[in-house]
């Protein structure tokens, strides 16, 4: 009797668990997701597995890099460093995108010679420019192990090659980020890949050159010939980025990206970085975030919408973070007004 109720309570009490989990997540649990950073330092990584779960993020956003930038003299950081860390995220149930950046790659994207004030303006190539013969296949060839390393973790939700377009001293013109993107869907057919953009403000740059990376670039138009009028990505991974002030105007803006990157690209739209500073206080930050996550949620402006960012370990980008400290990650006493919304949000709506 006493074997038959204590069995009994251990299933209840499992139930229960299962419930309350189930609860917590909410319907949007896989739709809100968080930008993590760069996770290089191993005996770091389960503190911000450890507050991912806190505030109950489905998905996280991941930047992968072979060495930390800032700090040129560590060690190299290998392939398997970054598949012990999907598996850590793994273990709480949580999804990774992972974001290939320029950073720290041998063969860095930044194009010196095709990039001024106007941007993509002075960079109409159709065929790829000598840059990009002589740089793409050495960068993909460098992400590889990276990649390979990751491509067949459960918790892989897909990869960004990180490309924003009106950050002018970085982006690469259309032609040749037709010719990486394409070269890595024919690399990697199964994984879900990313385009990448980027708006300040109602700029028209990131949705003319998307059009223009679409319709007139050779190697896009290549594969669109070769494959069934497809695009060689399957997600258009956009970083709308404002410092607008009021609701109206956050929603206005949010719904005039959302259109043009529809309209412009065949493919869904995740906004994969979406953020406001604490330039002007910490609530401010914490009602831009309702707006950003509110509006993009029930207005379907975006399929998936990533807040930019839990911490902010490098004091030169802006105070974005969720949280006013970096240096160990799931210390609970430094969480913004932000990161409480953000949980709401998580779990409850």
């Amino acid at each position: 009797m006493r074997q038959k109720f204590a069995w009994w309570m251990c299933a209840v009490t499992l139930f229960l668990a299962a419930a309350s989990t189930a609860l917590a997540q909410g319907p949007n649990h896989h739709r809100i997701g968080l930008n993590v950073g760069w996770q290089l330092v191993a005996n770091r990584v389960q503190g911000v597995v450890n507050e991912s779960v806190a505030i109950g993020v489905g998905t996280v956003r991941m930047d992968v890099r072979p060495r930390d930038i800032y700090d040129p003299a560590q060690n190299h950081i290998t392939p398997q460093h970054y598949a012990t860390v999907m598996d850590q995220f793994n273990a709480a149930g949580i999804k990774v995108l992972v974001v290939f950046g320029s950073h720290g790659f041998h063969g860095s994207k930044r194009d010196a010679a095709h990039f001024n004030a106007w941007g993509y303006q002075v960079c109409n190539h159709y065929y790829p420019t000598s840059w990009g013969n002589a740089h793409v296949m050495n960068y993909l060839n460098t992400i590889a192990p990276y990649v390979d390393a990751i491509k067949y973790k459960s918790n892989l939700v897909g990869i960004e090659i990180w490309n924003e377009v009106t950050n002018y001293s970085n982006h690469l013109c259309a032609a040749d980020y037709g010719y990486m993107i394409t070269e890595a869907k024919l690399r990697w057919p199964s994984l879900t890949i990313g385009i990448s953009t980027e708006s300040h403000n109602s700029s028209a740059y990131s949705w003319q050159y998307v059009e223009k990376l679409t319709n007139n670039t050779d190697k896009v138009n290549w594969y669109k010939h070769t494959h069934g009028w497809q695009v060689p990505w399957d997600v258009a991974m956009h970083h709308p980025y404002s410092n607008y002030r009021n609701s109206n105007s956050v929603n206005n803006y949010l719904w005039y990206q959302s259109y043009y990157m529809k309209q412009r690209q065949p493919r869904p739209v995740w906004f994969t970085e979406i953020g406001w500073t604490t330039q002007y206080g910490v609530y401010e930050q914490e009602d831009r975030l309702e707006d950003a996550i509110d509006l993009t949620i029930n207005n379907n402006y975006a399929d998936k919408v990533f807040w930019y960012q839990m911490y902010n370990c490098n004091s030169g980008t802006g105070d974005f973070g969720l949280k006013s400290g970096c240096n160990v990650p799931d210390y609970p006493w430094d969480r913004r007004p932000a990161w409480w919304t953000m949980e709401n949000r998580l779990n409850w709506k």
